[in-house]
């Protein structure tokens, strides 16, 4: 969740005019949000840990709808999601506070609230996003903070969007800490998630994170039975490897067996850590650590990919069956030289994944800063 150390510059004050889903009233005029595993009980004036639920009259508000911090084109590999629609970009937003504490985020600032926030009506967001497809946009990526804290405007604003465009895409960058209902009810609407794996140990998501492994772990096999059901949502996985704390062959093979438990064609981006935030004390992973989990990864997963390092052998998408590399990348650059139809050019091989191959190549700029 939110740490709250700038609590008094938090740019949300009021609970606003949107009331919150899955709650429940509890005595004494409290409420408890239900929305995801932290079970919040939150008394008349108070929020969440999140910050952003607020509790006004014994009902739970969503406080931060439509409330944005941040809003850019960005590429769709920098979710990072490699397997859908590579080579095309999505219009991604942002907001402030979060679920979890993570003592090494990434984006602090908006997750503290150092941000200034405006408010920005799902129609006007959707229709942002349509204006900008003829620039290969796809759709829109709610991320940068924890998307899960906006359901709300998250349902609301893909609602429209597939109105006005059925073809347009919702995406999710997510920690995966979401209850179980409010995930199948997402399904409906979000095509795709990059949901973030921190660690493969109990006792290091309490330790940094404030938060529980086993919800991430049930989000993910759900996740993956709705996609199979459904065929929403597509998702990969991401592991941010930090230096002394999460970087040992035994979690290595621990995060690998769990994927591959559950299907061997789910992607594993593996992440380089740089000193962030309250473990600004700890070294940038050293690229020997990456490349042997990636290694042990590979023996059992067939797309493994090393972030945070440009120009790797673990950036491109090799075909299982024949070793072949299938989409070239540099960085957010992409290049789909070996797949046609979605299939392995050289072998045949079915490569798991959504691709579109005309106008296959992109130079991984991020378009337009619209806000």
């Amino acid at each position: 969740m939110s740490l709250g150390l700038f609590r008094d510059r938090f740019p949300i004050k009021d609970a606003g005019r949107f009331e919150a889903k899955y709650w429940l009233p509890r005595d004494g005029g409290k409420v408890k949000c239900i929305l995801c595993p932290q079970g919040c009980e939150i008394g008349e004036g108070e929020a969440g840990k999140c910050l952003v639920r607020i509790n006004e009259g014994g009902k739970l508000w969503a406080a931060s709808y439509g409330k944005v911090a941040a809003v850019n084109i960005d590429p769709i590999e920098k979710k990072p999601l490699f397997h859908f629609y590579p080579g095309h970009y999505i219009l991604s937003v942002g907001g402030v506070g979060c679920n979890l504490s993570c003592k090494f985020c990434q984006n602090w600032e908006l997750v503290e609230g150092l941000a200034g926030v405006k408010f920005l009506p799902p129609q006007e967001l959707a229709e942002l996003a349509v204006k900008f497809k003829s620039q290969k946009n796809i759709g829109v990526a709610f991320t940068y903070n924890e998307p899960t804290i906006w359901f709300e405007y998250i349902v609301d604003t893909a609602r429209i969007l597939k109105e006005i465009d059925l073809n347009m895409k919702v995406v999710m960058v997510t920690n995966g800490y979401i209850s179980a209902k409010p995930l199948e009810e997402l399904s409906d609407y979000v095509d795709a998630m990059n949901i973030d794996l921190k660690f493969a140990k109990e006792e290091l998501y309490k330790q940094i994170s404030d938060a529980y492994l086993k919800p991430v772990l049930s989000t993910i096999k759900r996740a993956w039975e709705l996609y199979k059901s459904k065929g929403r949502p597509f998702f990969e996985l991401t592991y941010l490897i930090i230096t002394g704390v999460n970087d040992t062959k035994e979690e290595f093979e621990k995060l690998t067996d769990f994927v591959a438990e559950i299907d061997s064609n789910i992607p594993l981006h593996i992440s380089r850590f740089f000193p962030h935030f309250l473990m600004s004390d700890r070294d940038p992973t050293p690229e020997k650590v990456l490349f042997q989990a990636y290694e042990i990864a590979k023996k059992k997963l067939k797309f493994v990919y090393i972030g945070n390092i440009w120009g790797n052998k673990g950036e491109h998408t090799y075909c299982p069956s024949c070793g072949e590399i299938v989409i070239s990348r540099f960085g957010f650059s992409t290049r789909l030289i070996g797949i046609k139809d979605g299939m392995c050019k050289k072998c045949g091989e079915k490569i798991f994944g959504v691709f579109i191959e005309e106008n296959v190549e992109s130079n991984g700029k991020i378009l337009k800063v619209i806000f």
